[in-house]
């Protein structure tokens, strides 16, 4: 129950005793009203406290988890956003919506908001190759190419066996790399 803490209330003298009672039925309206809106207020978190509610969030989070894949697939990329992000309210520590988030953030140009993301994922689960992929490449796009070459660096240490990062990403950011010093080079002459 809420405590509300308001004026004492004075009635003047001149002041009719119906008019004051009229003032008195307001207030009690209002105090069940704050009272109520308190109450509602709190439901979600109360909710949230057992297992199997955490459990029924996770399923709820995957649901739309898969709603997002299926809106992004159809090129629906800031819908996926949105749907990814009422996830994330759920399931705020899934590094695989960080990760797809920062995929989509790369397509809808925003790659500074690809790399929060990314790096979100990495932090969740730094064992995990494709969100140091992922962070590669939205460095990659936003040109800091030495961090780049790091982060596919991390991610082949974790998968070696992966010809995509090896060629499609790691070789190709170092000769990215190496251009962009050629070009910076030649500046300076």
């Amino acid at each position: 129950m809420a405590t509300i803490f308001g004026w004492k209330k004075k009635i003047p003298h001149d002041l009719s005793r119906k008019r004051a009672s009229a003032f008195d039925d307001n207030e009690v309206r209002d105090d069940a009203i704050k009272e109520e809106s308190a109450e509602q207020l709190l439901l979600p978190a109360k909710r949230l406290h057992s297992e199997d509610d955490n459990e029924t969030a996770c399923k709820i989070s995957k649901c739309l988890l898969d709603e997002g894949a299926s809106l992004a697939e159809q090129a629906r990329f800031s819908e996926a956003v949105k749907k990814w992000n009422e996830a994330l309210i759920l399931t705020p520590d899934d590094e695989k919506l960080h990760e797809m988030k920062s995929q989509i953030f790369l397509q809808l140009d925003k790659t500074f908001e690809a790399i929060k993301c990314a790096e979100k994922a990495v932090e969740l689960k730094p064992t995990w190759p494709a969100a140091h992929q992922a962070l590669g490449r939205a460095q990659l796009k936003f040109g800091e190419f030495d961090l780049a070459v790091k982060s596919f660096s991390k991610a082949v240490h974790l998968q070696p066996d992966d010809s995509e990062l090896w060629n499609e990403d790691l070789l190709w950011s170092v000769g990215i790399r190496e251009k962009a010093k050629e070009h910076d080079r030649q500046l300076e002459l």
